[in-house]
């Protein structure tokens, strides 16, 4: 049986009469934007919104905090939509980076996520690599054993030696 996953954007709406910003989220964007702007009676755009995401929620809640000097009533903001927009991207990105050594350090392979998270597999892999995990020549590694993650320094390495010792031992495949 397939899990259905919980993914859900994050999105900027802006209210062109009342000059206000709405961030919130959803699993149909748009159709969430025509309900908002036909119950509202007012002129609005649908100015931004992520792909879907595991972590919508927190996410959302962040960009409350962020804006929250701003709150008007529930999730409309005084403020313009620029700020908003620019924040939530930075944000996402951040998030997805956080996943990927998340993931990582809990065993999971770069295939799986760069599934799980919708990037590539050599973007996971450059990016690990960029913060010292060193996996050149690793595509063939179903899964890595947490007790050869060394985490002694912010960035842990799997030395080729141990991959090839791994691989003759039948403990990974190749």
């Amino acid at each position: 049986m397939k899990i259905k996953q919980d993914v859900k954007s994050v999105y900027i709406i802006w209210n062109e009469e009342l000059k206000r910003t709405k961030i919130g989220f959803s699993d149909n964007v748009e159709k969430r934007f025509y309900n908002i702007m036909t119950q509202s009676g007012c002129r609005m755009k649908l100015i931004y919104h992520t792909k879907p995401i595991y972590n919508y929620a927190q996410v959302e809640y962040d960009m409350h905090q962020l804006f929250g000097d701003k709150r008007g009533i529930g999730e409309w903001f005084y403020i313009g939509y620029e700020k908003p927009v620019q924040r939530l991207k930075r944000m996402v990105i951040d998030k997805d980076v956080c996943q990927i050594i998340r993931h990582f350090e809990s065993g999971k392979n770069p295939t799986k996520i760069a599934n799980m998270i919708g990037v590539s597999r050599s973007g996971v892999v450059k990016y690990l690599n960029s913060k010292g995990y060193n996996l050149k020549d690793t595509h063939g590694i179903n899964n890595i054993p947490k007790a050869l993650i060394k985490t002694k320094s912010k960035a842990p390495c799997l030395s080729s030696e141990i991959i090839a010792e791994m691989v003759a031992k039948n403990k990974i495949k190749q």
